[in-house]
């Protein structure tokens, strides 16, 4: 079945069933993909420029103006 066939089943379905469906379709991919999924139980670092060295910022600062520039 193709996917032009499938997208006015998927439409009719209400919305929670929809978001099951695609939980099972990335389930599905990472599977094929072996991809490991993340664990709910660990806690992982997320980098934000918030609380970042100024440095640091206004080394960005300066490669997104240099990049501006040579566009």
């Amino acid at each position: 079945m193709s996917a032009a066939e499938l997208a006015p089943l998927i439409d009719a379905l209400p919305r929670l069933e929809k978001f099951q469906l695609l939980q099972f379709l990335v389930s599905s991919i990472t599977k094929e993909e072996n991809i490991t999924p993340l664990d709910p139980t660990v806690t992982y670092p997320m980098w934000t420029p918030y609380n970042t060295p100024d440095g640091t910022v206004n080394v960005l600062a300066t490669l997104l103006a240099e990049d501006s520039h040579a566009n």
